[in-house]
């Protein structure tokens, strides 16, 4: 096993100045390289020792020395790493969700270097529900599914409406289709080993995915929804796409603590919001729809990698033209149970 560099562009400045990426906060630039230097970049792939690598720069007319110094400044700039992040994806992944995923791993590695694989395989074990409109939810599955979340349940009866499809998602010869027929051959079109079987009650989701009018009451979930370890709103208001807010039990607000600062801000939201119970997604248009689409997504897959999404107890707002128009952030609410001592 040898050296990788982390999948950057490389451009050169000039014959003995290398710049990897060309984003100016991130972009690295190492000067006074040597002749030849191409000729040992093109062999860091992970699958030559440094032993090959040295053999290549003499024949490029590099010595060792300046093979070594040129290895060890890739390593302080970290651009290169000492281990392929594919080697840890799970054995058992087909060659053809390799391949698919190749994308996923480069962009990973720019971010985690080494450990690229092993955020993507626990990406991959992570298990997802996803529930409510359609006309969000399943453009959002193939997102995931794509990416390399596996594992999802898309709870659905009934047929397809012709006002729930658009691209990426239930598709118009889908019309009058049994709808969970129809979204498993669209996700699986997209990711053809995803495991769309229903969880079984006994399993605890990573995180599920509710979409529907903002502020409408808690829908009926499915036993496995309402025990995931976090939940995704997703909706529309008037016009406005709306992501958020992620919430992670015991750690962030709750969605009664959502609640409960609404009724604050408005003594007459609760008799405004049971009125939303039952009542159609407001109409978003399909760009607006495929942008908040693409950001619960980003959002999504963030959370599930261990980071701190911009979502997390708050809500982003999209605009008709795509743009955030409003963040907002929701705390704990003190007269809600889940601050208590108790619920700790």
């Amino acid at each position: 096993m040898g050296r990788t560099l982390i999948p950057f562009r490389a451009l050169w400045r000039d014959a003995g100045t290398l710049q990897f990426g060309t984003d100016p906060d991130h972009a690295i630039v190492l000067t006074g390289l040597p002749a030849g230097t191409a000729d040992v970049l093109a062999l860091l792939d992970g699958a030559h020792s440094d032993e090959a690598v040295r053999a290549a720069g003499a024949e490029a007319g590099l010595s060792a020395d300046e093979v070594d110094s040129l290895l060890a400044a890739l390593e302080r700039c970290s651009a290169v790493t000492d281990r392929d992040p594919a080697n840890d994806l799970p054995g058992n992944l087909p060659v053809s969700a390799r391949r698919q995923l190749r994308g996923e791993l480069a962009t990973l590695t720019q971010r985690h270097g080494a450990w690229a694989g092993v955020v993507l395989s626990r990406r991959i074990d992570r298990r997802v529900v996803l529930t409510g409109d359609h006309r969000f939810v399943v453009p959002l599955a193939t997102v995931l599914a794509a990416s390399g979340v596996r594992r999802l349940w898309i709870p659905a009866s009934g047929r397809v409406r012709i006002g729930e499809t658009m691209p990426s998602g239930l598709r118009a010869i889908d019309e009058r289709q049994p709808r969970g027929t129809a979204i498993a051959e669209v996700v699986l079109a997209a990711a053809p080993d995803a495991d769309l079987r229903p969880f079984p009650n006994s399993l605890v989701p990573d995180l599920t995915v509710v979409a529907g009018p903002v502020g409408a009451p808690a829908p009926d979930l499915p036993t496995p929804a309402r025990k995931a370890r976090a939940r995704l709103e997703l909706g529309v208001r008037d016009g406005l796409a709306v992501v958020g807010p992620l919430t992670v039990p015991g750690r962030t607000a709750c969605p009664t603590c959502v609640e409960l600062a609404r009724t604050d801000r408005d003594p007459d939201w609760p008799a405004l919001a049971a009125q939303l119970g039952g009542a159609p997604t407001d109409p978003c248009s399909v760009a607006n729809t495929l942008a908040a689409v693409a950001l619960a997504g980003a959002q999504i897959l963030e959370h599930l990698d261990g980071g701190r999404p911009a979502v997390r107890s708050a809500s982003l707002e999209l605009a008709a033209s795509g743009a955030i128009v409003r963040r907002r952030q929701w705390d704990p609410h003190p007269a809600c149970p889940c601050t208590s001592p108790s619920a700790a």
